[in-house]
């Protein structure tokens, strides 16, 4: 009764759903998502946040020459 599972589970997550929606306004709600989506990936160099790994990679080549220093 997988199927019966995941009805329940839907339902369960659409409950919540509404009730965060009535506890926070849409704009905040918004800017929440986000924030929590965004920024994961940091610089361990300069503590710089970007968005994607491939960001964070580009960004990291500009701090060859420091790695190369540290060893």
């Amino acid at each position: 009764n997988r199927k019966f599972e995941s009805m329940r589970e839907r339902k369960r997550d659409t409950s919540i759903l509404n009730e965060m929606e009535q506890l926070v306004d849409k704009k905040e709600l918004t800017e929440l998502t986000k924030m929590v989506k965004t920024s994961n990936f940091i610089c361990t160099f300069c503590f710089k946040k970007f968005n994607s790994a491939q960001s964070l990679g580009g960004h990291q080549n500009k701090h060859r020459e420091e790695r190369l220093q540290e060893k």
